[in-house]
């Protein structure tokens, strides 16, 4: 014995099972959508630290080549200083000049070229760990959103 559906029976279901789908392919609506938004708020947060990073490097790319110019100016103020004293030790004395003040000019101007090219190391060293910085946001944002993605 066959029990055969009511035409309104078999209507309830097809709407129970249509409401059913419509239900579920809403919520997966909405769950991709919250999951879109955080993707979103990460990535806005990203590119914000990557833009602070960015400016910091150039700031210090900025102060780098200022360092390296005072360098070359206190190389050559020293190169001029020491051309000097040889040219003195050379020639004969002459009794207005201070070859003790020149050699103390000399030494404090190596020290101060020593002192630059500290800066300057510190400054590179500075500016090496900004761009790896910058470079794990580039590299964690790009891997959120493709799993992020693969996951929608």
């Amino acid at each position: 014995m066959k029990s055969e559906l009511t035409p309104d029976t078999e209507l309830r279901t097809f709407i129970g099972e249509r409401l059913d789908t419509l239900q579920k392919a809403m919520l997966r609506y909405d769950e991709a959508t919250t999951e879109n938004r955080k993707t979103q708020e990460l990535n806005v947060s990203l590119q914000t630290k990557l833009e602070e990073q960015q400016q910091r490097s150039d700031q210090l790319n900025e102060q780098i080549k200022k360092l390296k110019q005072s360098e070359v100016n206190l190389q050559a103020q020293s190169d001029q200083l020491e051309r000097d004293l040889i040219e003195l030790r050379v020639t004969p004395p002459v009794p207005h000049v201070d070859i003790e003040k020149l050699e103390r000019e000399a030494l404090d101007l190596r020290q101060q070229l020593k002192k630059v090219e500290e800066d300057l190391k510190a400054a590179n060293n500075n500016v090496e760990m900004i761009e790896q910085e910058r470079d794990t946001y580039k590299v964690s944002g790009v891997d959120f959103l493709s799993i992020a993605v693969s996951d929608g």
